[in-house]
């Protein structure tokens, strides 16, 4: 079947509420890929509650055959990612770094949406406060595309750039979930105000976005102060849009407030694919021993039927699901006083009670809505102007020596020298007199006069820098919010 933007459509966030189905939604096919670790298990738990709630889908296996409920393809190998490309939806098991990367960067799914609510008969330390907010992100932040690099000079530093258009993603879709969901403000979260150029960059894609969206306040807060709230007040916030290193923490505080990641599901959103899995990782230890919190994976198949509009039976499969942790039925990671049931036991206990409602468990009205795609550069857009550039080189020198002999080098050139770094830190001109810890050293030139730089000018500087150092790298610096010649290259630390 066609895949007509599967991401059209916003995903229903678990514990969210439906309305009457018109008519019976045709069959929708969804590649299933079980993942690693625990995942054939608590997959093969969801799949076995999706299909007795009578879910309307067509599951397919990541190599193209029919998943049954013993599980699909085992990773997201090439036959899989294809397979997911071909129907653009799909419910993934959780996968080791490496697997996970390609599925965001190979299917495009940028953007990640994890809702975070509080269960019934989950016992935390916030039970009963009324934590319910939605965390949207730009998925794995670790390690960008291309991961690290390391010098002749034994210096690590990350090769990955914050893309413009990935941040206006995150930032679109986190306000159309809180229009869906009729949350009443959208938070963006960086992991400091404005010295980082990345967090400041992605805090300026939010503002861009947010003026699309006048009627919903938009809020700004550090990642530090946001991390204090939600330790405090959790019950204040409504949906999150994290950069991704902000994400990194917020994702971990927001499983301590619930129960943990085994009770949490996310999904994963492209401009044609729409992925949905738990947010747990593969948890190696109990992989085979029947012992895994299925909850997630079958949160995520909630999250999936509302998706395609299945409303009543993700409904269905929730209410069950609640009705069966507010009995006390558990697995061993959550606590209580009854024995803990095994994974296929707790699977069991939520088919047994579907059909079952829990009283007076409101949960959140659900707007079905179009994410929009980002609107067309204007006529005439103007391209980014060349600023400034850094050259990376490695020399046994002192800083004395590296500055004076680089700014001799553009004595005639259209540039100046603004300072060098090591690594991280300004060691010429001399500030604090600080020795120089590496070999690695990296220069700032940026226009003498206010003008944009050549690529010419470029190219000649590097050739003479080559005359007298090892250059290993170069970057060219465009326009920024702050000021290209007076930020130190994070990338030199």
């Amino acid at each position: 079947m066609g895949t007509a933007r599967a991401n059209a459509r916003l995903p229903g966030g678990a514990w969210r509420g439906g309305g009457m189905a018109k008519a019976p939604p045709a069959a929708r096919a969804v590649t299933v890929v079980v993942g690693e670790g625990v995942g054939p298990e608590v997959m093969r738990a969801a799949l076995r509650v999706l299909r007795a709630a009578g879910a309307r889908l067509e599951l397919q296996a990541g190599d193209g055959g029919e998943a049954d409920a013993r599980g699909a393809t085992a990773a997201a190998a090439p036959d899989a990612l294809d397979a997911i490309a071909r129907t653009g939806l799909a419910l993934v098991g959780p996968q080791a770094g490496v697997a996970a990367q390609q599925v965001r960067q190979r299917l495009g799914a940028l953007v990640r949406v994890q809702p975070v609510r509080e269960l019934p008969g989950v016992r935390t330390s916030y039970s009963g406060s009324g934590v319910d907010f939605v965390l949207v992100s730009g998925g794995e932040p670790a390690v960008p595309a291309g991961g690290e690099r390391s010098s002749p000079a034994g210096v690590v530093r990350p090769a990955g750039a914050v893309s413009a258009g990935e941040s206006q993603r995150v930032a679109r879709t986190a306000f159309e979930v809180a229009l869906a969901e009729r949350h009443t403000a959208v938070e963006c979260v960086t992991r400091s105000e404005a010295d980082e150029v990345g967090e400041a960059a992605f805090a300026r894609a939010f503002d861009e976005v947010a003026r699309e969206y006048a009627a919903l306040p938009a809020e700004h807060s550090a990642l530090r102060q946001c991390a204090l709230q939600l330790v405090l007040r959790p019950e204040r916030f409504g949906v999150l849009a994290a950069s991704a290193p902000a994400a990194t923490v917020i994702d971990e505080l927001a499983a301590g407030l619930v129960g943990g990641r085994g009770v949490l599901a996310a999904a994963r959103l492209g401009e044609e694919v729409a992925i949905f899995g738990p947010a747990h990782g593969c948890v190696v230890a109990l992989a085979g021993l029947n012992r895994a919190n299925p909850t997630g994976a079958v949160l995520a198949g909630v999250m999936l039927l509302r998706h395609v509009g299945q409303v009543e039976t993700a409904d269905l499969i929730e209410q069950a699901l609640l009705v069966t942790l507010e009995r006390g039925l558990r697995t061993a990671d959550l606590p209580g006083g009854r024995p803990p049931l095994t994974t296929e036991a707790f699977a069991d206990a939520v088919i047994t009670n579907l059909g079952r409602r829990l009283p007076g468990w409101e949960g959140r009205l659900y707007r079905a809505r179009t994410l929009p795609r980002p609107p067309e550069p204007p006529a005439g857009h103007r391209p980014a102007r060349l600023l400034g550039v850094d050259v990376y080189l490695q020399t046994a020198g002192g800083a004395e020596e590296v500055g004076t002999t680089l700014e001799l080098l553009a004595e005639d050139l259209p540039l100046r020298l603004r300072f060098v770094s090591n690594p991280g830190r300004v060691a010429y001109p001399p500030r604090n007199g600080t020795p120089a810890e590496s070999d690695l050293w990296c220069a700032r030139f940026v226009p003498a006069a206010p003008a944009e730089l050549a690529d010419a000018t470029v190219l000649l500087l590097l050739d003479r820098v080559a005359e007298r150092f090892r250059w290993l790298h170069v970057e060219k610096l465009y326009d920024a919010a702050a000021p290209v010649a007076d930020v130190i290259p994070l990338s030199a630390s």
